[in-house]
């Protein structure tokens, strides 16, 4: 499956900020545990984060937890990306006729990068004419 150069670019630069989200959120869970461990950096933290308020007495603590949230976040992003590309296409519609004429099928959908094309749907003649089934989409 070829893709286009703007594709590739949104795929490159997808990888650069999901490599760079790792590398900050990384950094601010080993600092906070020097903080927290190594240094006395005592102090009242309080930050809201997603509508809920936190509060720590050790500014390490805080910026580790931040760190694992973000690690989290960088993560669920990260698998619902790879889920998306792999989802296979939906079914194809039915299609019937009752008396002359031709019934075709639905068109399954078309596919993720790793996953197989969607089924297409049956096709049903009652009276004169032709069925054709529906085609699968594309792999």
């Amino acid at each position: 499956m070829a893709f286009s150069s703007k594709q590739q670019s949104k795929s490159a630069l997808i990888a650069k900020t999901t490599y760079l989200a790792t590398l900050i959120s990384s950094l601010c869970v080993i600092g906070g545990i020097y903080l927290a461990f190594f240094n006395e950096s005592l102090a009242e933290v309080k930050f809201n984060l997603f509508g809920n308020e936190f509060s720590s007495n050790s500014l390490g603590v805080a910026i580790a937890f931040i760190g694992v949230v973000l690690i989290g976040i960088v993560l669920s992003r990260v698998l619902l990306s790879v889920d998306r590309s792999t989802l296979s296409g939906g079914l194809g519609g039915n299609a019937e006729v009752i008396g002359d004429g031709e019934a075709r099928g639905g068109k399954g959908g078309s596919s993720g990068s790793f996953g197989p094309g969607g089924n297409g749907g049956n096709a049903k003649v009652i009276g004169k004419g032709k069925a054709i089934g529906g085609d699968g989409g594309n792999g």
